[in-house]
């Protein structure tokens, strides 16, 4: 990582990736203040995001990034267990914003839609024997964080309980 002030970094190096089998990608990240209220950040190929902070309690981010798993179960066919491989790939593009309300709050809403997606399922062996591309998905996310650390309620009640910062 080189940091080249207060307002820019860069990451590189490279990241192991398991899908089906070991991959070694090549990484590139950065994280760069674009004056007083823009900043951009990213970890190329993985996802990258642009932050508009409108007010010190008030902030809005457009963000992609490319998302997905990889997994193992068995089907049960009724005489034998059959081992399979699922892997899911997608990209998600979204946009979200925060707010800090009463100092000790943040809620967030947050929508977009995850394209490209595809799923393949791989027998034992590592054959794919399906693959489906399912259409776009959209969705939609709230949710409402309690701050401990900026609430003095917080603060005197983890001090007494032994666990304060």
């Amino acid at each position: 990582m080189r940091v080249l002030g207060l307002h820019t970094q860069i990451l590189y190096g490279s990241a192991v990736v398991f899908n089906q089998k070991f991959r070694l990608i090549p990484v590139f990240g950065f994280n760069k203040k674009l004056g007083k209220d823009w900043r951009v950040s990213g970890i190329l190929p993985f996802q990258t995001s642009v932050n508009r902070k409108f007010s010190e309690w008030f902030n809005l981010e457009a963000s992609a990034s490319m998302k997905g798993y990889s997994a193992g179960y068995q089907q049960d066919n009724g005489y034998e267990k059959v081992p399979r491989k699922e892997n899911y790939q997608h990209l998600n593009l979204s946009l979200s914003a925060n707010a800090h309300v009463l100092k000790a709050f943040n809620l967030s809403v947050e929508g977009g839609f995850a394209t490209f997606r595809q799923l393949r399922t791989f027998n034992a062996t590592g054959e794919r024997i399906s693959s489906y591309n399912p259409s776009i998905g959209p969705y939609v996310g709230a949710s409402v964080r309690y701050i401990t650390s900026k609430s003095k309620f917080s603060s005197k009640f983890l001090n007494k309980v032994g666990i304060g910062l």
